[in-house]
């Protein structure tokens, strides 16, 4: 596969009209011919090590500057990566929102069978930054679902109820104000929330679980990666699992530590 057969099969799995106020595609354009891919949740000097080590052609991460060419830490990678012909591909939101990516194979390993939700983001209409799920779950039975992504820390913000109808489902940072505001649903899943989110989820009584986004995306993006080496028999694909390095500190009431 040549680097202009990727990109068009990335835009043919993950539409970049899904999400059409941002960059996706070649930070660095390296070898014309692509035999190895290596897949990376994000962009740091270990996971571009670990692609070179490999010997892979291309690198697609997830999460990534629009640009390398800030003249500062990331500039730096850049230029590792043309010395090495190391073609960097950045797929940020369309894998999120795209029918078998992120938030729907996370979905899948929470047990639920989402739906892709019409939101109104940035001026724009999308579809599928949230999946929805109607049910009819405890508190207790969410978290149990949770779980099974392993996040190693998880918090609650906002209000609690004895049962959950709707809940809403997305990666990373995806907790906007405005989805809770449009959707306002019983529960919102999420990587991480702010301050803002969690400010409105208690005046409109919503549940907002933060799971990390380590554990809402790594584990969906390693399984999509298993599915682009059937989907592409032709082609190595390696995938990079960096681990996650947030722990939880626990502390006495009295704030000191235990």
């Amino acid at each position: 596969m040549n680097r202009e057969e990727f990109d068009k099969n990335m835009r043919k799995f993950y539409p970049f009209s899904l999400a059409p106020f941002e960059y996706n595609g070649y930070l660095t354009k390296g070898a014309l011919r692509i035999k190895t891919v290596a897949v990376g949740l994000g962009l740091n000097n270990k996971v571009v090590s670990q692609a070179i080590k490999r010997k892979a052609d291309a690198l697609l991460v997830h999460n990534a500057p629009e640009s390398l060419n800030d003249g500062g830490y990331y500039a730096r990678i850049r230029r590792i990566a043309i010395d090495r012909g190391l073609s960097i591909y950045r797929l940020h939101l369309p894998l999120d929102f795209a029918p078998g990516g992120l938030i729907d194979v996370l979905c899948d390993l929470l047990g639920f069978t989402g739906s892709p939700a019409r939101l109104f983001y940035q001026g724009l209409s999308i579809i599928g930054g949230v999946y929805t799920i109607e049910t009819n779950l405890s508190f207790i039975e969410v978290l149990k679902r949770i779980k099974r992504i392993h996040p190693r820390t998880m918090r609650i913000a906002g209000a609690r109820k004895s049962f959950y109808r709707r809940i809403g489902i997305t990666t990373g940072d995806g907790c906007k104000p405005e989805f809770l505001l449009q959707l306002r649903p019983d529960a919102f899943i999420c990587g991480l929330l702010n301050q803002e989110s969690e400010r409105i989820a208690k005046d409109l009584g919503i549940t907002i679980i933060e799971a990390t986004s380590y554990a809402t995306e790594n584990e969906p993006l390693k399984l999509i990666a298993s599915s682009m080496a059937r989907v592409f028999p032709f082609v190595r694909i390696s995938f990079i699992d960096l681990k996650d390095s947030i722990a939880n500190v626990p502390f006495a009431k009295g704030g000191e530590l235990y």
